[in-house]
């Protein structure tokens, strides 16, 4: 068995590019779709990805599993929308 990870910092974290006060959690969990999605494409792995996360990019990580299971409607999703309006 083989395994293999990746690891990114944020939009507008480390070496990325863009600004912290346009982050939301649905664009990251839209980031960590579009990084399994090309990884998919240029490796050809066909197994599940296993994302590690904490804090903010851990609600991210929650909600792209969400949308990965179909579980879009699910009680996560109404915790994900509810603690984005505490701010």
């Amino acid at each position: 068995m083989t395994s293999s990870q990746i690891s990114s910092s944020l939009r507008a974290h480390g070496a990325s590019g863009g600004r912290a006060e346009n982050i939301t959690i649905a664009g990251v969990a839209n980031d960590i779709r579009a990084a399994s999605d090309h990884l998919r494409e240029v490796v050809g792995f066909d197994g599940p990805f296993h994302v590690v996360a904490a804090s903010f990019s851990g609600g991210a990580a929650a909600l792209h599993a969400a949308y990965r299971l179909g579980l879009e409607h699910t009680p996560i999703r109404r915790m994900l929308s509810a603690a984005r309006s505490c701010g």
